[in-house]
C-alpha cells in the first residue's frame, strides 16, 4: 500500500485540569512499540498545571503538537485535534487513560491487512489490561464490509459502539462528518454523536477483540457520574440524530435505535438513583426526568418488546412516576453486579 502521510497514527488527547493523570497516560506512549505516530495535545482551557506538565514531557515523544483553547468541552477539544492530525488514522486518548505497550503496532497490522476505514478494540478496567468480563467486544474478531457492514450498524443502534476512543480511524471518514447545530456545547452522549456519522460515512469495519485501551472510570468526569437536567436535551439531541439515520437504514435499525434512545433516559435514571444526593433531590430529579420523556414523545410507541426485562420495569415505572419501584430495581441490579463481580 502507497502511503501518502508521513506518519500512520495520530494521538489526540484532550486535556483539562489532568495534571495528576496525564503523566501515565503519556508514559504509555512511549512504550510504544510501534513508533509511527504523532501525538496531538489540546488543552482544554485547563486552570492547573496541565500544560506545564505537556510541556515538560512531550520532549519524550518523537513529535508532538500542543494546542491551547479556551473550555469548550471534550467533544470539540477532540474535534479541534482531528482538524490538524497528520496520520492516516486518528486515535483518541482520554488524558487519564491509557494505550497497551502494542496497541499500536497491533492496529497497524489489523490496518495493513484488512485495510478498514475503522479498526475498533476493547478496553478495560484492569490496568494490566487484562480482559474485564463485563466488557466484550461488540462484534466477533474480523473483516466487516459490504453486506456485512449492516452489522456493525446494528450494533451501533443497539448502542454498543458509542466510544470513540476504543477505535482507530481514517482520517478521510472525519470529512464526511457534518458541522452540528446545536446551540450550546454537547457534555453527554458526545461520543455517540460522532460515531453516528463515522460509521455511516464508513464502508469498511474490522474488530479486533484485545484489550487494548485503559479506562480509568475513577475520574469520570461529573457529566457523567452525576443527574443533571442539562443532559436531557444532550440525550434528545444525540438519540434523535441515531433515529435519523436510522430510518434510512431500514425498520430494523430504527426500532433498535429507539429502544437504545430510552435506554440512554434509564442510564439517568440509574445515575440519579444510585448518586449521594438526598432522597428529596432524587426524586425531584426522577420527575424532572418524567415530564421531559413525557413532553419529547420517549413514552410514545416504545418498543418494549425489545427491552430487557429489568430496564422494561423501570420504563414502567418512570411512565407511572412510580420512583419506588425503579429504585428498588436499579438497586437490586446493582446488588446482582456486585455479587458476580
Amino acid at each position: 500500500m502507497i502511503r501518502l502521510n508521513s506518519m500512520l497514527f495520530s494521538v489526540v488527547i484532550p486535556a483539562y485540569n489532568a495534571r495528576d493523570s496525564i503523566k501515565r497516560t503519556i508514559e504509555s506512549l512511549e512504550k510504544q512499540s510501534c513508533k509511527d505516530f504523532e501525538v496531538v495535545f489540546v488543552d482544554d482551557g485547563s486552570s492547573d498545571d496541565t500544560l506545564a506538565v505537556i510541556s515538560s514531557l512531550r520532549s519524550a515523544l518523537k513529535e508532538t503538537t500542543v494546542i491551547h483553547q479556551q473550555n469548550a468541552g471534550v467533544f470539540q477539544a477532540r474535534r479541534t485535534g482531528a482538524s490538524i492530525c497528520k496520520g492516516d488514522y486518528i486515535l483518541f486518548l482520554d488524558a487519564d487513560d491509557q494505550l497497551r505497550q502494542d496497541a499500536l503496532l497491533l492496529l497497524a497490522e489489523a490496518m495493513q491487512s484488512s485495510h478498514a476505514d475503522i479498526i475498533s478494540f476493547c478496553y478495560t478496567r484492569n490496568q494490566d489490561f487484562s480482559k474485564d468480563k463485563f466488557i466484550a467486544a461488540p462484534l466477533s474478531n474480523g473483516l466487516y464490509d459490504d453486506t456485512k457492514m449492516e452489522l456493525v450498524k446494528h450494533q451501533l443502534c443497539r448502542g454498543h459502539l458509542n466510544s470513540i476512543w476504543s477505535n482507530a480511524i481514517r482520517k478521510t471518514l472525519f470529512r464526511s462528518t457534518p458541522e452540528y447545530t446545536k446551540p450550546h456545547r454537547i457534555s453527554f452522549g458526545e461520543d455517540l454523536l460522532q460515531m453516528i456519522d463515522l460509521i455511516n460515512a464508513c464502508n469498511s469495519f474490522y474488530q479486533l477483540d484485545d484489550a487494548l485501551y485503559y479506562y480509568c472510570d475513577s475520574n469520570q468526569s461529573a457529566q457523567t457520574s452525576s443527574f443533571s437536567i442539562t443532559q436531557l436535551p444532550d440525550i434528545d439531541y444525540v438519540t434523535t440524530h441515531l433515529i435519523e439515520y436510522a430510518s434510512t437504514w431500514g425498520r430494523s435499525f430504527q426500532l433498535e435505535a429507539c429502544c437504545s434512545r430510552i435506554e440512554q433516559f434509564l442510564y439517568l435514571a440509574q445515575i440519579n438513583e444510585l448518586s449521594d444526593t438526598n432522597p428529596a433531590e432524587k426524586k425531584s430529579n426522577y420527575h424532572k426526568l418524567h415530564q421531559f420523556m413525557s413532553e419529547h414523545g420517549v413514552f410514545k410507541n416504545a418498543p418494549l418488546r425489545m427491552l430487557r426485562i429489568d430496564n422494561l420495569f423501570v420504563f414502567i415505572a418512570l411512565k407511572v412516576k412510580f420512583w419506588r419501584l425503579s429504585s428498588t430495581v436499579i438497586r437490586m441490579r446493582e446488588a446482582v453486579k456486585r455479587f458476580l463481580a
